[in-house]
């Protein structure tokens, strides 16, 4: 008798042992798949959640308030100190960033690790209404701001470009195709943001070179 034959032949006396057999086997297989599963599941949507926060760290100018008080009287708070932080602090703030996180994680790599996204923002009037307008680098901003989602047009280019909240659209009447004038450079209105819940709703966004240059800062 042959080898295949005599398992065979074994196999056919056993037929609930190895159906048990069979059996727990694949509810293990299935059970660990499904904790598997479940925790990388798990593990993406609390990495959703997170990101939700926006930027882990955010640096900002180093001004102090102080309160101003006359005769027991509140005159409101003064800010003292540079309302900015230099252009060329951004690439130390990068090299620093990316430094700490190659250290911690023990990373060989010799490219940029941190997104950052140096913002500059301006009180201005558009349509004789003041608004907020957010100087950003749009590739860095749109990786840090996840959720955001173009209800109508596009993402905003590195040109003479404008992306509005949704909320800053419906007061100014504003939409795609539209021209709006910053201290006197015309930008093309290319995308209008889905609401947000936040400040972002009335807030218009160029990128920070242009905004730069518009009102030399």
């Amino acid at each position: 008798m042959k080898l295949y034959q005599m398992v065979a032949k074994d196999i056919l006396r056993r037929k609930k042992r190895v159906l048990y057999a069979i059996l727990g086997v694949t509810i293990g297989t299935m059970t660990v798949i499904s904790i598997l599963t479940i925790a990388l599941a798990g593990q993406s949507r609390i990495y959703d959640q997170l990101e939700k926060y926006g930027a882990n760290l955010v640096v900002a100018p180093a001004i102090n308030n102080i309160d101003m008080e006359l005769g027991g009287l509140s005159l409101g708070a003064l800010t003292v100190g540079e309302n900015y932080i230099d252009e060329d602090k951004v690439n130390q703030v990068r090299q620093l960033t990316d430094d700490l996180i190659k250290e911690s994680q023990d990373i060989e790599y010799e490219g940029n690790i941190a997104t950052i996204s140096p913002k500059l923002y301006l009180n201005t009037e558009v349509r004789e209404v003041s608004v907020v307008v957010v100087g950003i680098d749009p590739p860095e901003e749109h990786m840090i701001k996840t959720w955001w989602r173009i209800q109508d047009g596009e993402y905003l280019g590195q040109t003479e470009q404008g992306m509005i909240g949704s909320g800053a659209a419906e007061l100014l009447e504003l939409y795609t195709g539209d021209k709006i004038m910053l201290n006197g450079t015309d930008i093309t209105i290319t995308g209008i943001l889905e609401e947000t819940g936040s400040i972002d709703d009335y807030q218009i966004f160029v990128p920070i070179n242009i905004l730069q240059k518009a009102f030399n800062k």
